[in-house]
């Protein structure tokens, strides 16, 4: 076709559909934030907070503070006392606040709580026999917690300087601050929406008994965990999401320093595989630094039931929070380094 006469062709369309409304259809409806990530009203995302070295100091116990031989002498001192009321404190932290909008957020529920103990920097979890009798020290478990109670409340700052989280103050807990607490872990339901607010502007979102643990844990509900520590974490973490082997059993990697929470899907294959994986890669776990791999057990993570509760009401009352964590122990704990994430469910309303 000549050159010329293919110009003047497409220049006639062009000038033919000049003042044309044109429509493009796409196979693909347009969809709001609310609709793409939320339930149709109203956006709903997940956010996560680590708990990891820069939150949670490291406990340093006192048996460890004990010579040879009196160590088993102190430790019986020690756990006497905490049978006696002494391991009953109160741990108290404020976290100030920004202001929210409520035409925006519109829900706040923590969905997820999960803990960890490690033992501290250069210690093993699991001690021996004449270890334990010479020097007193004992196994790094919760074994040593008989109750916990953590309360959520509205509070009030004269003046905010820094969002930094307060320093923790500690104190003695008092038989007739202990005894309404006890009343909290009666009853069939883990949590009670009239019975553990304390007041309008508090409420308890945490509890645990170590005597009847799995009614305060959801450790069956998800699939198995396991504590990986390793000196290269983020290649680590890298390598096990990349893994043929693994892949889709891997449900999420938490990474808290140099520790990973893996969490497998919910099935025996995706245990199977896990294990295999590292019982046959020693080389691997050379090239990574790997120091530890431990399934996660009630003695040593807590997966945690949580309260549906929105807390909107109570985060936006004041310009801060405060929890307090009630603590009875029923002996003394060994020294250990505290570790885990919580998870939160945001709902906001948008009009796009």
């Amino acid at each position: 076709m000549n050159k010329h006469l293919l110009f003047f062709m497409v220049l006639f369309v062009s000038l033919v559909g000049c003042g044309q409304k044109s429509v493009i259809k796409s196979n693909v409806e347009a969809q709001t934030f609310a609709q793409a990530y939320g339930d149709g009203e109203y956006v709903i995302r997940p956010v996560y907070l680590p708990l990891s070295d820069e939150q949670i100091p490291v406990y340093d116990s006192p048996v460890e503070k004990v010579d040879f031989v009196a160590g088993g002498i102190g430790r019986m001192v020690l756990d006497l006392g905490a049978g006696m009321g002494a391991g009953r404190v109160k741990i108290s932290m404020v976290q100030p606040i920004p202001e929210i909008s409520t035409e925006v957020i519109k829900g706040a529920k923590i969905k997820r709580l999960f803990v960890f103990l490690e033992p501290k920097e250069g210690k093993s979890r699991w001690k021996s026999i004449l270890h334990k009798i010479l020097f007193g020290q004992g196994d790094v478990t919760f074994k040593f917690l008989d109750k916990l109670a953590v309360k959520l409340s509205s509070h009030h700052k004269q003046a905010i300087t820094t969002w930094i989280p307060d320093d923790p103050i500690v104190e003695s807990l008092k038989k007739k601050d202990y005894t309404p607490l006890q009343s909290l872990f009666e009853g069939e339901e883990v949590f009670d929406a009239d019975h553990d607010a304390f007041d309008d502007k508090s409420l308890v979102i945490l509890k645990y008994d170590g005597r009847n643990p799995q009614k305060y844990l959801r450790n069956e509900k998800a699939g198995k965990m396991y504590i990986v520590k390793a000196r290269q974490p983020a290649q680590t973490k890298k390598y096990l999401l990349k893994h043929p082997k693994l892949k889709n059993h891997i449900q999420s990697i938490f990474m808290l320093n140099q520790s990973l929470v893996v969490e497998l899907k919910k099935n025996m294959v995706s245990e199977e595989n896990f294990r295999v994986l590292f019982a046959d890669s020693n080389e691997q776990m050379d090239k990574f630094k790997i120091q530890m791999i431990e399934e996660c057990s009630p003695e040593t993570c807590l997966d945690l039931e949580v309260p549906d509760v929105n807390l909107l009401p109570i985060i936006v009352d004041d310009n801060a929070i405060r929890f307090d964590a009630y603590i009875d122990s029923r002996k003394a704990p060994e020294s250990f380094q505290l570790k885990g994430f919580a998870e939160f469910e945001i709902k906001m309303k948008l009009d796009f």
